[in-house]
């Protein structure tokens, strides 16, 4: 157990009388709190209301509306719920965004009913992607809400699995920049630049063997 001293400038002094209680009163009840408050926020009630944007997502809207019996006025009640908390991102007023989002579901609703399953998006990211800025600019915003809300994404996820695969004990001088782009592409792998990418590297200098994949 660390000493106690009078005067402590760089740490706390923990009252403990063991090297058990330091340490449970120093490092594991303060983890403990940090764990449960960052729960509490991403699970808070807010954000679980803004789940209701996955209505959104045209996969489930067209499913929703052909198989499970919704009809238009009840999806959009669903969405303009959730779409008027967030009414401050939009540039008009909060009546003038319902009535743009009204018309953009039926419009989008439409749209999607017309495409086979197999072409309709069925994540948050896929569906901004195919979103028109100029013709569904209120849905798109709500798309964007969507895929960056806390718990929507494995993206992070993926970053910590790519980094150990990455960083090996051989890597170990690699700079950070370097590190960061290899795992960008690791995790964004199915990007058409990649190819263009690996060019690039391998041309960037001469080298003794030719770098081949």
């Amino acid at each position: 157990m660390p000493r106690i001293a009078k005067t402590q400038i760089h740490r706390d002094n923990y009252p403990a009388t063991d090297a058990e209680q330091f340490y449970l009163r120093s490092a594991y009840v303060p983890l403990l709190d940090t764990i449960k408050s960052d729960i509490t926020n991403r699970l808070s009630t807010k954000t679980l209301e803004a789940f209701d944007l996955r209505l959104l997502i045209p996969n489930i809207i067209v499913k929703l509306n052909d198989n499970d019996g919704w009809d238009q006025q009840k999806i959009s009640k669903r969405i303009i719920a959730v779409a008027k908390k967030f009414s401050p991102l939009f540039t008009v007023s909060e009546n003038v965004m319902v009535d743009m989002l009204e018309g953009e579901i039926c419009l989008w609703l439409h749209k999607w009913k017309h495409q086979p399953i197999t072409e309709r998006p069925c994540t948050a990211l896929e569906s901004y992607m195919h979103c028109d800025e100029d013709m569904f600019s209120t849905i798109r915003k709500l798309l964007q809400v969507l895929a960056t809300l806390p718990v929507s994404v494995a993206s992070a996820e993926r970053s910590f699995s790519t980094l150990r695969r990455l960083k090996t004990w051989l890597r170990s001088r690699m700079t950070e920049d370097r590190l960061s782009s290899l795992c960008l592409i690791n995790v964004h792998n199915k990007i058409d630049l990649l190819d263009h990418i690996i060019d690039n590297f391998a041309n960037s200098k001469n080298r003794r063997l030719e770098f081949v994949l």
